[in-house]
């Protein structure tokens, strides 16, 4: 899928993680050619990131942007030239928690991240990705400081799409009903993407699209149905793990779910035309 042509897409279906696991892969794999999931979104570092693409390779159809990742696995760069990101055994940190504290509080400095992800990027460049989009593991790139950063590398590498998780908690109710702690991740992406959107306005990029899916791990196939009715206007990026959860997994090859997939992967130009999707 080009960018072109992901712009005028109404639902950008974006599998993240690709590239970490081959069982999570190979469940990707899955809902591309069932035709529910029409994006992915590669973790450069992954251990399996090279079979990832090769498979990527065989379906040219798909979005595939840079999943920019400071949590799992080991950086691609030298320890020592990113303090903080690394303990002793030269791996990644994996505990949100710790990495938000660290980072508030100045213990990771922006210069490393930016040397990883700097390093993720031109890796992806490097195996012949040409990314439509760019985000983060966790959403760490909505942080203030670092979403300004990745709108600089965006620019440097010609990537025109930032992932803005700027989906309302209100819009979350109907994925995942009245669960505090989704809830409550959902607000705080929401606040954030509040003061993102104007940034990235202003360095003439475009987010995918408006995002849903960010309290759909659970969500079977019925409340996938209903979240896809009830879709915004323009164009929506859902976020999914298949792989990572069975019953997610399960609903993106239902036959319902990627019926209504397949019929919403419409040009949104269409909308204007009179189209009900």
């Amino acid at each position: 899928m080009t960018d072109a042509n992901m712009a005028r897409t109404r639902v950008i279906c974006c599998a993240d993680d690709m590239g970490m696991r081959p069982d999570w892969d190979q469940a990707i794999l899955r809902c591309i050619d069932a035709g529910s999931v029409n994006a992915v979104s590669i973790v450069t570092n992954g251990p399996v990131f090279g079979q990832a693409l090769r498979a990527l390779a065989t379906r040219p159809s798909v979005a595939v942007g840079i999943h920019l990742n400071v949590m799992d696995g080991r950086p691609l760069s030298p320890p020592d030239r990113v303090p903080g990101l690394s303990g002793p055994s030269g791996r990644l940190d994996p505990r949100v928690g710790r990495f938000l504290v660290r980072y508030l509080t100045g213990r990771i400095g922006r210069e490393a991240i930016e040397r990883e992800w700097t390093c993720q990027i031109e890796a992806g460049l490097a195996g012949g990705l040409r990314p439509t989009h760019v985000n983060s593991h966790f959403h760490l790139h909505m942080l203030p400081g670092l979403f300004e950063l990745v709108l600089h590398m965006a620019r440097r590498y010609g990537i025109e799409r930032v992932r803005v998780a700027d989906q309302p908690p209100w819009a979350a109710w109907s994925e995942v009903g009245a669960v505090p702690r989704e809830l409550a991740k959902v607000g705080v992406l929401w606040a954030l993407s509040y003061l993102a959107m104007p940034k990235l306005r202003a360095e003439g990029l475009e987010p995918v699209g408006k995002v849903r899916g960010l309290a759909m791990d659970a969500a079977d196939a019925q409340r996938w149905m209903d979240v896809l009715r009830d879709l915004p206007p323009g164009p929506t990026e859902l976020i999914c793990h298949p792989g990572q959860f069975e019953r997610q997994t399960a609903a993106l090859l239902s036959p319902e779910v990627v019926a209504r997939i397949r019929q919403m992967t419409v040009a949104v130009d269409a909308d204007s035309q009179g189209d009900s999707a």
